[in-house]
């Protein structure tokens, strides 16, 4: 037997004693992209086998300073938006949002509201 043979058959006796568990329908995960609060990346999940709307309050990230904040979506790779307070999006059931909320420039003048999203 080898060592990989061993862990593998470990594995299998421990994995058969674990007990399902209920994941929770919606789940956002953060991660600071600069150290002085200006940007932040948030996946936000929806575990739920149909659609939902996923919302956020920008107070809620943690160390982010921004309240009227550019968010810009990943997987589309482009600006969405200035949103104030909160950011929402559709996600597909199992689907997911993934974005970067940043303190907006100069040229992001406008203020989108939460109900045109």
């Amino acid at each position: 037997r080898t060592l990989s043979s061993d862990l593998r058959a470990n594995f299998r006796s421990e994995s058969a004693e674990l007990e399902p568990f209920d994941a929770p329908v919606h789940q956002y995960f953060y991660k600071p992209l600069s150290d002085d609060g200006s940007k932040s990346a948030v996946l936000l999940m929806n575990n739920a086998a149909t659609s939902t709307v996923l919302s956020i309050k920008f107070s809620t990230i943690p160390s982010l300073k921004c309240t009227n904040c550019l968010v810009r979506d990943v997987w589309a790779k482009k600006d969405i938006g200035v949103y104030k307070d909160s950011f929402s999006c559709k996600a597909d059931g199992h689907g997911s949002c993934f974005i970067i909320v940043s303190e907006p420039s100069l040229r992001f003048a406008k203020i989108v509201n939460i109900e045109d999203s």
